[in-house]
């Protein structure tokens, strides 16, 4: 790969540079078009030769030029959305000359009666992304709702992806520069997002349906306006808000998935309300369920210890899967734009709610190993397993964006986004247990999981004095709560004298192996405000702007599991072993405290726990101009940050309390040097922070089925520092294209990792290592293709990133240098777009590949031969294809298909050992021999996956 991207870069550079406009024997027109209010460049305005089809549009500087005009006079018509056209008479043009005009609009503010409606900029296009990158303090990078229109993608986990060096890891972490998700923050219009994921430090993109989607912009250098916890990229999602006319609109579309669909499906039984993406609270504990079963367990009255019989047969005992056919997906949206007038005053308003149901299903091969044996040259195999995954979901979504316009400069907006999305899945294992004598097992899982998130923030912008003063602050709520009511798990073992028969084992205590029950709340809330002065000031030629904020943030968490199983009802039960099926063994007959099974729990204490995070943070900041070419934005930011948790040590009535309360400060500065109108250089430096997300410092410890593996917290983490570096060359040669290349270092000071414990691969935890580096080049092209013949219509896009990173340990120690956790050596997204300037076609063909990365950190071991490998995800190679046809100006066909090449997903383990065999071969062999063997922990095909849609706009 990283040859093909050394012979393919030349290339596309020499391609880039063909963009010099051929001029002719004749005249040309040259100019630019700015607002007049603010001498600001209007981008994709039309300027036109008054009664002829000649004609272009202006660039990202609102630059235009007209070629191959005849000596002569001629009239300009320019003209741009929301801006009265303007006819520029007698513009002479004489042979081989250039004429100079530049030209000012002013913004078209329409009277109707006592009503005033003032035109509003865009930032859902292409030309309005590029614009604000361009214009941006930072190192930046950004997908418009435009771009987003052109792909299949249904949710923002999708979208990210076309954004420069983003990846995504398991369909919906963010991964920034191939920096793995607790190293990037993510705010959603301007305010803090809730977490629904209790094990790991991340937004769930998956929740924002793409529609949705007004702009996605990437932050990569710190300041000190935006949250110090950061250090890949800092996310602000924007929804749609103003809608530019009134209007309805509907879309419906389906898909088939490859693997799935027309085929064979199981699933839990279903509760009423799963297609609406929440249980009925038919899985839910019985309401007379004492705080801990113990209670009863430990009563010496009968009728209190009947209790028990009576709660085990009020559950929900259905244990077996239902069986039928997988139809194609349904994905609905509705939603309606309108403009009022109040008094003098506009109120806009988009309200869409989306609708889809889903099915998916692979089969994997899931393995895990210990140390290798090298006296037979083969694996040591610990488990080796086929499973098959049936997963079903359901989502509702439902947003509401109200934007009030006073007038002045001032503008108050109120945003609210709600998500449900359900989710049942059905998975059964077989294989077997060679660390337990190699016994077959045949185990299953029957899980549902719901989330609800609802995020919301009332904002205003204020601007005093022709814009020289702004005020602006923003007040946020967001809530989320996970919830798995009632996962069923339990194993069958195969009869050692009849491998046509498997048993199902009960002892005197329960043994969550074989047979277990889960239920899981997770809720939390969040609460912010922010408020931001900037101020232009004035000293002759010297205009340096101040900028100074505040903001505030109170976390809370609260986390609850209870864990049943079950034993025999007494000595006399005849449940030792049974070779009943599943849907026969948990009947109201067979549950009873004699002769039966009956219902144990073992919640611990650890189990629980509840947690906060409150910041209160302030920073100064100053841009000052050096010159006409330079800029410096230089700031401080101050955050008091204070972590709590409350919880107990596994299997102890020791209580775990971390309490830590912080100051720091953090400095960062951002440099651009405007080279010419059309490019620029940025150097970049801050100090961010990452600290542990509550799951890592919480002593609860959590058997994953899917992965096989339990995870335990560890309180004892800390906090880690990064100082990062950014250098960037940026050019922007015409409207709507593109190109910037950049080079960035990072250095980790404590960095938080996941973590193999033991000479076991399934128990993972969390630990510092000493320090990290990480440093890169990453490059963007966006450019049309209109240079060569037949290609007008096309515009080629192309973004790469090649990355080192190194994590370093002091002398002496085991471990041995190694890449970064989640950190890809390489990431390549690359895309064609066609879009037709008559015919409504659109057609785009979209490619993804990144390097393979570590997803669990291996243990290290005395002789290096013997460590426990470091598990790594493989590079996939996704190719997309969307093709859309409008007809008319209501109706518009879209389809597709995703992942055409549909390569298998592999995670590997890599042997490269030189081994004493001496020790191993009990003599037979001497001398070094080495060893360079790989083994796959996972494999699986996702599905290629085709789609049809219809939109219909009113």
């Amino acid at each position: 790969m990283k040859k093909l991207i050394k012979s393919v870069t030349p290339v596309i550079i020499i391609l880039f540079l063909m963009t010099a406009d051929a001029i002719g024997q004749s005249g040309a027109i040259e100019g630019t078009v700015k607002d007049k209010s603010n001498s600001e460049a209007l981008i994709g305005t039309t300027v036109q030769i008054d009664g002829t089809t000649n004609g272009t549009t202006t660039d990202i500087n609102g630059h235009f030029k007209l070629l191959n005009l005849k000596p002569g006079k001629y009239n300009l018509k320019v003209s741009y959305v929301s801006y009265t056209a303007r006819l520029i008479e007698n513009v002479i043009v004489e042979n081989g000359r250039t004429s100079n005009i530049d030209i000012e609009l002013t913004g078209n503010t329409v009277s109707l009666g006592d009503i005033t409606v003032s035109a509003i900029r865009r930032t859902n296009t292409e030309i309005s992304m590029i614009t604000d990158i361009k214009a941006s303090q930072f190192v930046s990078t950004g997908i418009s709702g435009q771009q987003i229109s052109k792909t299949l993608d249904k949710d923002a986990s999708e979208v990210v992806k076309r954004v420069p060096g983003i990846t995504i890891m398991d369909n919906r972490f963010l991964i920034v520069r191939g920096l793995s998700q607790r190293y990037n923050n993510v705010w959603l219009n301007n305010a803090a997002t809730p977490s629904a994921e209790a094990d790991v430090k991340a937004f769930s993109f998956d929740i924002i349906p793409s529609s949705m989607i007004e702009n996605i912009m990437i932050l990569k250098s710190p300041a000190a306006e935006l949250p110090a916890d950061f250090s890949g990229g800092f996310v602000k999602i924007t929804t749609r808000n103003l809608p530019e006319k009134n209007g309805l609109f509907f879309s419906y579309s389906t898909g088939i998935n490859g693997n799935t669909t027309f085929k064979e499906f199981y699933k839990p039984v279903s509760g009423s309300t799963d297609w609406l993406g929440f249980d009925n609270g038919s899985r839910a504990l019985p309401n007379d369920m004492p705080a801990h079963l113990n209670e009863y367990e430990l009563a010496t009255n009968p009728s209190v210890r009947d209790k028990i019989t009576t709660l085990g047969r009020e559950l929900n005992n259905n244990w077996s899967p239902v069986r039928s056919t997988a139809y194609p997906d349904q994905k609905f949206l509705a939603g309606i734009n309108r403009k009022f007038s109040i008094g003098k005053h506009t109120l806009g308003n988009i309200t869409a709610i989306t609708y889809s149901l889903s099915n998916s299903s692979e089969e994997l091969q899931n393995t895990d190993y210990s140390i290798y044996d090298y006296s037979t040259d083969k694996p040591s195999y610990l488990n080796q397993f086929v499973d098959q995954h049936f997963s079903n979901s359901a989502r509702v979504a439902v947003m509401n964006n109200s934007s009030l316009f006073l007038g002045k400069g001032t503008k108050i907006e109120l945003r609210n986004l709600f998500n449900q999305a359900g989710s049942s899945r059905y998975i059964i294992r077989d294989g077997r247990e060679w660390y337990n004598n190699g016994r077959y097992v045949r185990s299953e899982e029957l899980r549902y999981l719901s989330r609800a998130i609802y995020t919301g923030q009332l904002a205003g912008e204020h601007s005093f004095r022709e814009g020289k003063t702004k005020i602006d602050w923003i007040v946020g709520y967001a809530s989320s709560n996970k919830r798995e009511p009632d996962t069923k798990r339990y194993r069958y073992l195969r009869d050692e004298t009849d491998p046509d028969k498997y048993m199902l084992l009960f002892s005197d205590q329960a043994d969550l192996s074989s047979q277990s029950r889960m239920w899981i709340n997770l809720k939390e809330n969040t609460l912010s405000a922010m408020v931001n002065f900037t101020k232009q000031m004035s000293f002759g030629g010297f205009q340096p702007e101040i900028k100074a904020g505040v903001y505030v943030e109170n976390k809370g968490r609260t986390f609850h599991a209870r864990n049943f199983g079950y034993a025999k009802g007494s000595a006399i039960s005849e449940f030792g072993q049974t070779y009943l099926p599943i849907d026969q063994i948990f009947t109201n007959a067979n549950i009873n405290l004699t002769n039966g099974i009956k219902l144990t729990e073992v919640t611990a204490l650890s189990d629980s726990y509840d947690a906060g995070n409150n910041q209160i943070a302030a920073y100064l900041s100053a841009r000052i101009p050096l010159g006409q070419k330079i800029n410096v934005y230089a700031g401080l930011r101050a955050e008091k940050n204070r972590q709590t948790l409350a919880s107990y040590k596994q299997a102890s009535n020791t209580k775990v309390n971390v309490d830590r309360d912080t100051i720091n400060l953090f400095p960062s500065a951002n440099i651009a040097y405007n080279i010419s109108e059309k490019s620029l250089l940025r150097a970049a430096y801050g100090m961010t922070i990452n600290r542990p997300e509550f799951r890592e410092i919480a002593p609860f410890y959590y058997v994953d089925f899917e992965q096989n593996a339990g995870i335990y917290g560890a309180p004892h983490i800390k906090q880690a520092y990064i100082h990062s570096l950014d250098l960037r060359y940026e050019l922007y040669p015409n409207s709507g294209e593109t190109f910037n290349v950049g080079v960035f270092y990072k250095k980790f000071l404590n960095p938080i990792e996941q973590i193999i414990l033991g000479n076991n691969p399934t128990q993972y935890s969390f630990e510092n290592v000493e320090s990290a580096y990480s440093m890169g080049i990453e490059a963007e092209l966006r450019k049309s293709l209109e240079f060569i013949p037949g290609m007008k219509n096309i515009t080629a896009v192309l973004n790469s990133s090649l990355i080192k990173s190194r994590v370093t340990f002091p002398d002496g120690s085991l471990s041995r240098n190694r890449p970064l956790e989640g950190q890809s050596p390489y990431i390549v997204n690359a895309g064609l777009y066609y879009q037709g300037e008559n015919n409504g076609m659109m057609i785009s063909l979209l490619y993804n590949v990144i390097g393979k990365r570590i997803v669990a950190v291996g243990r290290p071991s005395p002789n290096a031969w013997e460590d426990i490998p470091d598990i790594y995800e493989m590079p996939r190679n996704v190719f997309d294809l969307t093709v859309s046809k409008t007809i008319g100006k209501r109706f518009e066909i879209k389809g597709g298909i995703r992942d055409l090449l549909n390569e298998k997903a592999e995670y590997m383990q890599a042997i490269n050992a030189k081994v004493d065999m001496t020790s191993y071969s009990k003599g037979e062999e001497q001398g070094i021999r080495e060893f360079n063997r790989k083994q796959y922990t996972r494999i699986y095909y996702p599905g290629r996956y085709f789609s049809l849609g219809l939109t219909v706009k009113l």
